[in-house]
């Protein structure tokens, strides 16, 4: 990235992995597609 951050992983979920993951461990993310990005 031009920011100089180095990018260690990028996960992107739907709707439905969202409320999977909400339900699996009782999260209380909002059910719409979502970007993670880790960085190091």
């Amino acid at each position: 990235m031009q920011s100089g951050l180095p990018v260690a992983r990028i996960e992107f979920l739907d709707e439905n992995m969202v409320d999977a993951c909400n339900r699996f461990s009782k999260l209380g993310l909002d059910v719409a597609p979502t970007l993670f990005l880790e960085f190091h």
